[in-house]
């Protein structure tokens, strides 16, 4: 199994509402999260690991489960993920011609470079 580019899990945040973030926000340190990929129906499940704030002189690690809208109306950001596609994984779940489901590369991004390898990450991941 070969990845591409290994940097596609990469997790960002985008700035929505300016004047609640810059009143509150020192810093926002996104890098230990990962994208919980999509179901076969191609719905998004969010974002599991740690994010780091700095608030004024206060350091937050908000650990766990996190929405992408989950910081819009408290700090003023949301979560957003390289590809919109894949939302970073690299490998969508989709439903096959038999109503089975399947894992495909997502060919938007390019992450694996084939099903197969999109397909061996998953049983990997899952052992």
């Amino acid at each position: 199994m070969k990845k591409k580019n290994k940097s596609a899990k990469c997790i960002g945040f985008k700035i929505v509402n300016e004047a609640l973030y810059h009143s509150t926000i020192v810093d926002v340190d996104v890098s230990g999260l990962t994208s919980k990929g999509t179901t076969p129906y191609g719905d998004f499940k969010g974002y599991d690991g740690d994010i780091f704030i700095t608030e004024n002189n206060k350091n937050y690690t908000i650990s766990g489960e996190h929405g992408v809208n989950d910081y819009l109306d408290d700090y003023g950001f949301v979560l957003i993920a390289p590809c919109d596609v894949c939302y970073g994984d690299g490998l969508i779940h989709s439903i096959d011609e038999d109503g089975e489901e399947e894992i495909q590369k997502c060919d938007h991004c390019d992450v694996f470079k084939t099903d197969a390898d999109a397909k061996e990450f998953i049983n990997l991941k899952n052992k």
